[in-house]
């Protein structure tokens, strides 16, 4: 008998069967000939649900294979939709069609019959869950008959199959009340427990979308909001355009687009003294709290096609530039929205720093083993003290992609060093001008009409050429010592 389980492996069960439903006559087949033979039918989508909703020793009917859009409406702004249809493969043909759902939860990977018939929600005080927005459905009932229903036509069932806890014959497809496409933009920020708690109902009431993670003996709480951008608005957003995110996130895009498959996006960036002394063979030469931080929240990366988060510090590899020998390993914040981008058109992108061999071991020794990661502030004035800044320093920059080009197996890389660098009459940190010079050449693009004026930017829709053609941009082209007059 086979073995199904939910995601995280803690629901199982052993059906006589788990068929795969290509079709509404799949669907209907299925149903009347367990009825004949007096079986029960569950319907799986994700498994993505805790509770033991699919668990039965009858028929476990799989139903990811009735996946996709098939209609919109967009001046209605609906649409039907194939019932194990995965929530993020929505988003894009909704998006081409002008519209977009009107909420949805922080995890994506459920089948959207899933998860309108367990009331899945995302975070917002003003809007409702994914059954709200069901205006129509088809139902196969156990007599194998198909029923279509919405609130003018068989209004009991309809509003049974809104939220039906996979109780109700099964749902091959489903009619959303969408919206039209719209824009987030997403701010996170770490801080005191005990500081944000007391603005909680403000944070509520002042974004579209509020969440904080706390971890039991930490006093730092992870925070993230959300917020939708004004049509009307006349002016531009474009974060995270420095060094890291920025612009080896517009270097990663533009290698990537050499390839007509992309099987991997690698960022690398170290940014370190020239001379090393001690056992970490480190200087901060910018933000304690900004390491800190990048040493103890959580990654965001791709891997094997799927979106995740993974633990800092881990992943450890062995990595040379210009001859130097370096270790890179996970470190969080370098991606700025790559995931979102990328998911689906890549099967691995991640970002490391990269530091001087040793480094990453003391590191966690320090934040772990003694754990001063319950202390992030005093970790910071700890390691300042001990690793003061240093005048000579350099920024390695480490970026390459893999995939097919010509039905060859191919690797593109962009790798470089920069040094402090003298402009405008004063000599710049190379992590100063390195990361104010990518802001810059931004705002040079937007000004020349080289990106939009309004709106929400990607870096990784940043086009590499014209961005290395503005004034600030060429810097990173530049000869080591030709600054800027």
């Amino acid at each position: 008998m086979p073995l199904w389980s939910n995601w995280s492996g803690r629901q199982q069960a052993r059906p006589v069967a788990v068929p795969f439903l290509r079709s509404e006559a799949d669907a209907q087949a299925l149903v009347r000939d367990a009825a004949a033979n007096g079986t029960s039918i569950r319907v799986a989508g994700a498994g993505h649900s805790h509770a033991p909703l699919v668990i039965s020793d009858g028929i476990i009917a799989d139903a990811s294979g009735l996946a996709g859009v098939i209609g919109t409406d967009t001046a209605a702004r609906r649409a039907w939709v194939w019932a194990g249809t995965p929530i993020y493969a929505l988003g894009r043909p909704l998006h081409d069609a002008g519209l977009a759902l009107k909420n949805q939860g922080d995890i994506d990977r459920q089948a959207i019959a899933g998860a309108v018939a367990t009331g899945t929600h995302g975070s917002g005080p003003a809007l409702q869950n994914l059954s709200a927005a069901v205006t129509g459905a088809r139902v196969v009932l156990a007599s194998g008959e198909t029923v279509d229903c919405a609130a003018d036509a068989h209004s009991d069932l309809w509003q049974v199959a809104r939220l039906n806890l996979g109780a109700l014959g099964v749902v091959t497809r489903l009619q959303l009340q969408l919206r039209e496409a719209y824009k987030l933009v997403e701010r996170g920020w770490s801080e005191p427990y005990e500081a944000l708690l007391p603005k909680l109902a403000d944070l509520i009431a002042a974004n579209r979308h509020f969440e904080f993670f706390w971890y039991p003996y930490n006093d730092t709480a992870i925070a993230k909001a959300i917020q939708e951008m004004s049509k009307t608005s006349k002016g531009v957003m474009a974060p995270q355009c420095g060094l890291a995110p920025g612009l080896v996130v517009i270097i990663g895009a533009h290698l990537a687009e050499q390839f007509e498959e992309v099987r991997s996006i690698k960022l690398r960036v170290g940014a370190l003294p020239q001379h090393p002394t001690g056992l970490l063979g480190y200087a901060f030469n910018w933000s304690p709290e900004g390491v800190v931080n990048e040493y103890l929240n959580d990654c965001e990366v791709i891997e094997e096609g799927q979106h995740k988060w993974v633990s800092p510090m881990e992943w450890v590899e062995k990595i040379y530039v210009g001859g130097n020998r370096l270790e890179a390993f996970t470190t969080s914040g370098g991606l700025g929205t790559m995931c979102e981008t990328y998911l689906g058109r890549v099967e691995n992108l991640d970002y490391k720093s990269m530091r001087y061999p040793g480094h990453v071991e003391l590191m966690n020794f320090f934040f772990h083993e003694i754990l001063m990661r319950e202390q992030r502030e005093l970790a910071g004035e700890i390691l300042t003290h001990a690793k003061p800044p240093v005048d000579d320093d350099v920024v390695h920059i480490h970026v390459s992609a893999e995939g097919i080009i010509d039905d060859r197996l191919m690797r593109q890389e962009y790798v470089r060093s920069y040094y402090p660098l003298e402009i405008a009459g004063r000599v710049w940190r190379a992590i100063a001008w390195t990361t104010s010079a990518s802001v810059a050449a931004v705002i040079e693009m937007v000004s020349r009409g080289d990106l939009p004026a309004k709106g929400f930017i990607k870096q990784e829709l940043i086009p590499l050429e014209l961005f290395l053609a503005t004034r600030n941009g060429g810097l990173y082209e530049a000869p080591r010592g030709a600054g800027a007059g």
